[in-house]
């Protein structure tokens, strides 16, 4: 097991100033709260004007491919962490083009200025689909990700997330400073979007899901445990590229399912669909993924950000359903 290495503290006392990309979203909004708590001046960088609790400063840049004044967004900070990309979410006329200019070429430039500003912490938010979509392997054995992993992206969105991984890392090799790239399973939370979302709105509308035969494990992650994990790299002390898959739970479709229905009140409404079934659904053009996504099994080993880092998740898997689902419900 590796050994701890050198943690600063975050906040009034150690790094002072943190600039985060995409600062808006579902995570940048909860990591901007927990760092301005801890002391740090927060500058977010922004597509669009917004109201953003937390931050000391907003930068309103619109389309980040045509931002070519990094340095001067970046100057006066201790750290970067950047969030903004464009996700498998809600783009499916995206062309893989799109993904490289967002997800590589934007990730480059912020980098690049981070080292010419003489940064020294970087904290690159990339995903677990970059190792790939699913642990089951072909003799039914499941295998648990890790970053030591070879790389298995299925999507053009995982291709992208590699391929920024791969170029921060040139980048970052022989520079004397930190970076730092996690990679999380699905993270979920008060403000979730995405196949979540989708499945908590059929779980509230009592719709029948073909999910009780599901015998697979996924892994999630809690957006609070994950912010903490930023705080964690961050406050990385030693320079040198580091990865680090992450996860703080571990459920079936159906165990998901069911702690959806507890936190909202309702019950779960599940049947069985044999596995022949299930197989014949996957092949589907329109609704393959999805099914994929439910009855897939992708798990991941959060052993060495533990070991070497010091995280713990702080909020178990039950307190966070239950947050999630009543800030849902007061929405």
């Amino acid at each position: 097991m590796s050994s701890r290495l050198t943690i600063d503290a975050v906040g009034a006392r150690g790094l002072e100033r943190v600039l985060i990309t995409g600062a808006n979203g579902f995570i940048g909004r909860v990591l901007c709260t927990h760092l301005a708590a801890q002391g740090v001046t927060v500058s977010a960088v922004t597509r669009n004007s917004t109201m953003l609790p937390g931050a000391a400063r907003i930068h309103a840049v619109g389309d980040f491919t045509v931002v070519r004044d990094w340095p001067k967004l970046l100057a006066d900070n201790d750290a970067v962490v950047h969030l903004a990309a464009l996700t498998h979410d809600g783009t499916h006329g995206a062309t893989s083009a799109r993904f490289h200019a967002i997800n590589v070429d934007v990730s480059v430039r912020v980098a690049e200025a981070a080292l010419a500003c003489g940064i020294k912490r970087f904290v690159y938010l990339s995903s677990i689909k970059v190792n790939g979509e699913s642990s089951t392997r072909d003799d039914g054995r499941m295998h648990v990700y890790m970053c030591s992993d070879p790389a298995m992206p299925a999507d053009d969105y995982g291709r992208s997330k590699l391929a920024a991984e791969q170029a921060l890392r040139v980048l970052w090799s022989s520079a004397n400073g930190a970076l730092t790239i996690l990679r999380p399973p699905v993270v979920y939370g008060p403000g979730q979007k995405g196949n979540l979302l989708r499945l908590m709105n059929l779980v509230a509308r009592g719709v029948p899901l073909p999910c009780a035969a599901i015998n697979n494990r996924r892994s999630l992650v809690y957006v609070d445990n994950l912010v903490a994990a930023i705080r964690c790299a961050l406050a990385l002390a030693v320079p040198g590229v580091r990865c680090y898959t992450l996860a703080d739970a571990e459920v079936s479709t159906a165990e998901l399912v069911r702690a959806l229905a507890r936190g909202l009140g309702v019950q779960p409404h599940l049947f069985a669909v044999p596995a022949v079934g299930l197989r014949w659904l996957t092949s589907w053009p329109v609704i393959g993924s999805s099914v994929r996504r439910l009855t897939d099994s992708l798990v991941v080993d959060a052993s060495a950000i533990g070991a070497e880092l010091g995280w713990q998740p702080a909020v178990d898997f039950d307190t966070a359903i239950a947050h999630t689902c009543a800030a849902w419900r007061g929405a």
